[in-house]
């Protein structure tokens, strides 16, 4: 009896370092640099602070973006994947609400974002990677108020569109497809969040005016990976 034990023991250690060696010889190879494009919806959240009269005005607005995407993998260590990616994408968040002053309108036109971030991977099941991710943002946004009501002189506050910087983090699932044309096709889709920061301006009053510029990004992805 003692030695059936033992006997079915060893063979199913046996087992169990044959699928173990199975399974890293099928593992998925993460590593590479890679190029890609992107799809999605993104949701500004726009906040002003008129903070000499002590005035909030918040608006939010949804928009389509799309873009490319470049790419690169340095390490992968077991499951650990540990890479850098960088993005753009154009958009359309035109936001828009009223003023503290009804005669004016104040908007937000961001028309484009693009991201520079580190990711850290962990590689499930060979081809899934579930992956976090954080870095630097930037967007182009032109803040203004232009007239609403009639017989008001002129806009009060319409600069110039500027890129403005902030910070990104989010979290993703990639999926390796298939090995064709020389390289690894991937497929993901990943949510982002952007903090372009709280941006000061100054209106024809000479009144300090506060912008903030907060945007959520869901995206599906397709990548090559060299």
């Amino acid at each position: 009896m003692q030695r059936t034990i033992k006997g079915a023991a060893l063979a199913a250690a046996l087992l169990l370092v044959a699928a173990v060696e199975a399974r890293a010889a099928d593992s998925f190879d993460w590593t590479g640099v890679y190029v890609g494009v992107n799809a999605g919806a993104a949701y500004a959240h726009e906040r002003w602070n008129f903070s000499q009269i002590g005035t909030d005005a918040n608006s939010n607005v949804w928009s389509g973006v799309a873009g490319g995407t470049l790419g690169w993998n340095f390490v992968q260590t077991g499951p650990w994947v540990f890479g850098v990616e960088g993005d753009y994408d154009w958009a359309d968040l035109h936001s828009h609400t009223s003023c503290p002053n009804p005669a004016y309108n104040c908007t937000v036109n961001v028309t484009n974002l693009a991201t520079a971030r580190v990711r850290a991977g962990y590689a499930v099941r060979d081809r899934w990677l579930v992956f976090a991710t954080a870095g630097v943002a930037g967007g182009t946004v032109q803040p203004a108020a232009p007239v609403v009501a009639p017989g008001t002189a002129a806009a009060f506050f319409t600069p110039s569109k500027q890129m403005r910087w902030g910070y990104t983090v989010g979290a993703g699932v990639e999926y390796a497809l298939c090995e064709r044309w020389g390289g690894a096709w991937s497929a993901k889709l990943e949510y982002l969040y952007a903090d372009l920061g709280d941006n000061q301006f100054v209106d024809n009053f000479a009144e300090i005016i506060h912008v903030r510029t907060q945007i959520h990004t869901v995206r599906a992805g397709l990548n090559f990976r060299f």
